[in-house]
């Protein structure tokens, strides 16, 4: 009886380990917000290619339109969320592209973008592989990423305005401006890596109060 008991429990224990083994794999993947983007960014990959003059998505609903608005036109997909952010790509914009008070999680890739990118009060986006006139994050930026662009013969290439923390800065060209790389005034804990900022005066500039 005892013999029974032991190869039932021991059959028990053997059952548990095949299932929770899989699970645990998953956690881990789950707990990496960048794999889970790049992944889900991949899904969302929009064949065509589409032009506009401007985007601009402001949270608050005090100028221009909202995520969800933006989501029912053809060149925006996702729901903002980590497993499937909004995605923004391919696309060729006569203006500018400003993002305001959001926090959803969002991608804008391979972009051509005429009048630069801004970021305010926005977190949990990532900007890649775009070109154009500029990158700017002013005011409160925070857990942004800012990778694989190349802004080339502007003003300023990369600025960070006011308060913009935890932001990741790497593999950017951003050559031939006035100054490369320029964060002033609280912007800190920022991560900035492996960037091209050559023939600017200067290439990175930090400011403080």
């Amino acid at each position: 009886m005892r013999r029974k008991n032991l190869v039932f429990l021991i059959g028990i224990l053997f059952f548990l380990m095949i299932c929770v083994i899989p699970i645990g794999s998953m956690m881990k993947i789950s707990e990496n917000p960048d794999e889970i983007q790049k992944y889900q960014g991949d899904k969302n990959t929009l064949s065509i290619s589409w032009d506009r003059s401007n985007i601009i998505i402001d949270e608050s609903g005090y100028n221009g339109m909202t995520w969800l608005e933006a989501a029912s036109y053809e060149w925006c997909s996702g729901k903002g969320q980590i497993y499937d952010p909004y995605v923004i790509e391919n696309g060729k914009i006569s203006g500018r592209i400003s993002i305001s008070y959001s926090s959803a999680y969002f991608i804008i890739r391979n972009c051509t973008v005429s009048g630069g990118i801004k970021l305010s009060y926005t977190n949990n986006g990532i900007l890649l592989n775009n070109t154009g006139c500029g990158i700017s994050l002013m005011y409160h930026n925070n857990y942004n990423k800012i990778i694989g662009n190349t802004l080339v013969d502007n003003a300023i290439g990369i600025y960070l305005l006011y308060d913009c923390t935890y932001n990741e800065i790497r593999d950017n060209i951003a050559d031939y401006n006035s100054m490369g790389i320029f964060l002033s005034f609280d912007c800190n804990y920022n991560n900035i890596t492996n960037n091209s900022v050559c023939y600017n005066t200067p290439g990175i500039m930090i400011m403080e109060d």
